[in-house]
């Protein structure tokens, strides 16, 4: 059980602004309680958590927008900032400064009964939901607005079967956001998240130092000013609570979500195509509790598909050959009962073999826990893939015979880069195409043995030309009997990690910068 036990040594009341500012001493810090300037509406209260190293009277400013936009609706907020020492909101100290947030607005004219509500900005958002989950469980809070901050995948799918964390839930992602809270990690909320009790929403041109004011923080450059960006979010968060309160319809907010979902959807489609755990293919190696029957998972990647018909060829392909591939436990030294996972002809079918790593461009582990801590990039690192060569589907399919392949790793790999640039938001691709990194591919390192192909990582490195230069591993064996004979293995380019690489890592080369 977390401390519940705060003292409280001193007490201020200071007026400035909109209204009353109350500010007390305890061990965690100087509270600021935020009394609304009209007391005599529907009273509702705003426990503020701030984000990691900010100080807590920099949300001052936002909160009293929202306090401005709720008397607009017939809502009297009071809000409390939250503070903690060094300004790093730790989970330790957030329920019992939670509890004596509350107590203090009571004492500053908040209703008992008053249906209070959690917020946090980033790590303050994000952290402690275990903590907001209980004491909405208990009756205490009425749910949460996440400023910046998203639903851990300690609580979604597929590390659970359904979503776990029910207090209702208001998710404000910022656009131009390049740290953990970045638009890919958004396009997993709406995809989890029923929009009906847990909606998303997006503030085009916003950053993540936006959601507070002053201070030093450094983010990508925002396109929106602080007043447009923090009247935005007070506008949507006020229409979510007056909803949730039964006192408006939640117009706004459905305008909304229907576009966040419409911003989101390019990396909800390259998730799809890759077959991501994060979205349609759940159940493969590296998501936690996985099971797959001798190491081969019952699902494939559609982009590993295309990406097999390529390596085949457009005559074998339409000589009506089929392809099929499964996702599989790819690590050569796993042990247990498995099949043999190389890739074969049989028939008119070309069967292929995909993993996914991880993290960061990493193997990652086998066991999840990497995926289940939330790291960022979001999107999967590589895509390790087993190909039947061109070389063999030419020569076993047609009779042909043909030298063998050339660098067709590097060609998916550029593929992929295209396919994001195609599917990239309009306003998105163009803003990359004037201040984007962009993205080069070197030939492929050839490996001489399995185990080194699954175990060296593709690399990326910035060249003296300007652009990120992406080097695939790869295992090319020429004709023959054995199962090994004939097969082309390459680290694969993600099409969801290429997409996040157009919406925020190749702009923070030319666009990062101190913009408070």
């Amino acid at each position: 059980m977390l401390s519940r036990s705060v003292a409280v040594i001193a007490a201020v009341l200071l007026y400035a602004g909109n209204g009353a500012r109350i500010q007390r001493k305890s061990k965690s810090g100087a509270f600021t309680v935020l009394v609304p300037p009209d007391a005599s509406l529907r009273q509702v209260a705003v426990v503020m958590n701030p984000g990691g190293f900010v100080a807590a009277d920099l949300y001052e400013e936002s909160m009293k927008t929202w306090q401005a936009e709720a008397q607009k609706a017939g809502i009297s907020l009071y809000v409390t900032l939250l503070s903690y020492a060094f300004n790093l909101p730790i989970p330790i100290r957030t329920e019992a400064n939670i509890r004596n947030a509350i107590t203090q607005m009571q004492g500053a004219g908040l209703p008992q009964d008053a249906p209070v509500y959690f917020s946090g900005h980033s790590m303050g958002g994000g952290a402690p939901l275990p903590i907001v989950q209980q004491l909405f469980e208990e009756g205490l809070l009425k749910g949460a607005i996440l400023q910046a901050a998203f639903i851990t995948r300690s609580f979604m799918p597929p590390v659970t079967e359904e979503l776990t964390f029910t207090a209702p839930t208001l998710s404000v992602a910022a656009e131009l956001n390049s740290g953990s809270a970045r638009p890919s990690r958004f396009a997993e909320a709406v995809y989890h998240q029923p929009e009906s009790t847990h909606p998303v929403v997006m503030i085009e041109g916003m950053n993540h130092g936006q959601f507070f004011t002053g201070g030093s923080f450094e983010d990508l450059k925002p396109e929106i000013t602080h007043e447009e960006a923090q009247q935005t979010q007070a506008r949507i968060v006020v229409d979510w609570l007056a909803k949730e309160l039964g006192m408006g319809s939640g117009s706004l907010l459905a305008s909304e979500v229907k576009k966040a979902k419409q911003f989101l959807q390019p990396f909800i489609a390259a998730g799809e195509l890759e077959g991501s755990r994060s979205f349609n293919v759940q159940n493969q190696v590296g998501t936690p509790g996985w099971e797959c029957a001798r190491g081969v998972c019952d699902a494939g990647s559609a982009w590993v598909s295309e990406c097999q018909a390529y390596i085949a060829g457009k005559d074998v392909m339409d000589s009506g050959v089929e392809t099929e591939n499964n996702f599989a436990d790819l690590f050569p030294f796993a042990g247990g009962d498995r099949e043999g996972r190389k890739p074969f002809i049989s028939g008119g079918k070309v069967q292929a073999y995909v993993m996914a790593s991880n993290s960061k461009g990493d193997l990652g582990d086998r066991d999840g826990k990497d995926f289940a801590a939330d790291l960022s990039p979001f999107t999967t690192g590589e895509l390790l893939a087993k190909f039947v060569s061109r070389q063999n589907a030419g020569k076993t399919l047609l009779g042909r015979d043909a030298a063998a392949d050339g660098d067709l790793c590097a060609e998916l790999n550029a593929q992929a880069y295209e396919y994001a640039l195609r599917n990239a938001g309009e306003k998105t691709r163009k803003r990359f195409e004037a201040h984007g990194q962009k993205l080069a591919f070197d030939a492929t390192k050839y490996e001489g043995a399995g185990p080194l192909w699954v175990y060296g990582k593709m690399t990326w490195s910035e060249k003296s030309d300007g652009k990120m230069h992406l080097k695939s591993r790869g295992l090319l064996t020429g004709l023959g009997d054995s199962a090994i004979d004939g097969n082309h293995y390459c680290k694969l380019l993600s099409p969801a990690r290429a997409m996040e690489w157009i919406y925020v890592d190749g702009l923070m080369k030319d666009l990062t910068g101190d913009w408070q």
